[in-house]
């Protein structure tokens, strides 16, 4: 794996990690917030 290869894995590991923090308008059955990364 080449160094730019890397950096492009990380960059991509990072953006996915951020959906997690990224909410939804809509909302699970029990009424929570859902966020990106779980509907996904």
């Amino acid at each position: 794996m080449t160094p730019d290869d890397l950096a492009g894995t990380l960059d991509f590991l990072r953006r996915a990690e951020a959906l997690k923090s990224t909410l939804r308008s809509g909302t699970t059955a029990s009424g929570r917030q859902e966020s990106t990364a779980e509907h996904t």
